[in-house]
């Protein structure tokens, strides 16, 4: 029997190393789509909590008010928020961004 020359086994070691680099490389670019993924939607996620604590703070403040008049105003919070307040019969705070709005109203 022959034995299988070098030459051939080279190749062999070869193709199996950039199957491998191959592989390699398509898992570390699934890990980083995953990862810059979830980083955007922390970001958006913080956001959203931001926002929710300013419409917190926003309708505490309000209510220690004390006055007989209905509130209403309108207001903008480090030039990313607007906030509007209507302390009225159907009261109703709302806290909006470019991208999204938050709400509370009371029915």
């Amino acid at each position: 029997m022959k034995k299988p020359s070098n030459r051939l086994i080279k190749g062999f070691i070869l193709i199996e190393s950039l199957c491998a680099l191959a592989i390699l490389t398509f898992c570390l670019l699934y890990f980083y789509s995953g990862q810059s993924a979830f980083l955007l939607k922390m970001k958006e996620e913080q956001l959203e909590l931001t926002a929710y604590r300013i419409l917190y703070e926003e309708v505490a403040s309000a209510c220690l008010k004390p006055t007989n008049q209905p509130i209403v105003s309108n207001i903008s919070r480090n030039g990313h928020f607007q906030i509007s307040i209507d302390l009225n019969q159907n009261a109703s705070v709302k806290v909006s961004t470019m991208n999204q709005s938050v709400a509370i109203f009371r029915e």
